[in-house]
């Protein structure tokens, strides 16, 4: 069965039922696609601040893996770390996030680990990515230790974060587990989804 996540701004959503949806503009193609205004304003780095150059980065990089090319979003993150800009977590977690969705795990844990390399520290983003990408790939017990990787380093799940791990399982008895343990750190989900308060409608909106 063909499971697929659909995120936004790394905020994982979808269906836990077979079949699994994982419902977790234009600047450029990055390197060499030389046709868009962020690209221009890299080209004419030397009369921009340091600043502008890292705004205009951030924008190709992001340009890129939303329009499905994710590795020229990696090598323009790449030039950005070797031409000395500061390179901010949302860039790598838009990287990561990218290698994420099509469950390439290899390319996610190589970013995220060269993230940390660069002195920069994991945020709930971070995480959720980690876990989309082994879930995309099978590895529902390696997402589970990015979430539990997550908690240790002191990050609360959000609700996100636990659909996100949700639909990372395979077996419904899996899916309980973490589902109730969802509702101890936020009861008042337990009241939402009550069969009384049409629990059941409220739960196929969580899929959606």
């Amino acid at each position: 069965q063909q499971q697929s996540f659909s995120s936004s701004s790394g905020s994982g959503s979808g269906s836990a039922s077979s079949g699994t949806s994982w419902s977790a503009s234009s600047i450029g193609t990055g390197p060499g696609g030389g046709h868009s205004s962020a690209s221009r304003a890299l080209s004419r780095r030397a009369h921009v601040l340091v600043s502008d150059e890292e705004k205009a980065y951030s924008a190709v990089i992001q340009s890129c893996t939303e329009n499905g090319d994710v590795k020229r979003g990696a090598m323009w993150l790449e030039e950005m770390v070797l031409f000395g800009c500061n390179p901010n977590i949302s860039s790598f977690n838009t990287v990561i996030r990218g290698f994420a969705k099509t469950g390439d795990v290899f390319h996610a844990k190589e970013w995220y680990y060269r993230m940390e390399k660069e002195g920069l520290e994991p945020n709930v983003e971070t995480y959720m990515a980690m876990m989309e990408a082994e879930g995309r790939a099978g590895f529902a017990a390696r997402a589970e230790k990015w979430f539990d990787a997550m908690v240790h380093r002191g990050i609360k799940p959000t609700w996100d974060t636990y659909k996100v791990i949700i639909l990372t399982q395979k077996g419904q008895k899996k899916r309980l587990e973490w589902t109730a343990r969802m509702e101890s750190d936020y009861p008042i989900l337990k009241a939402w989804l009550s069969p009384h308060n049409g629990g059941e409608q409220q739960q196929a909106a969580m899929s959606n």
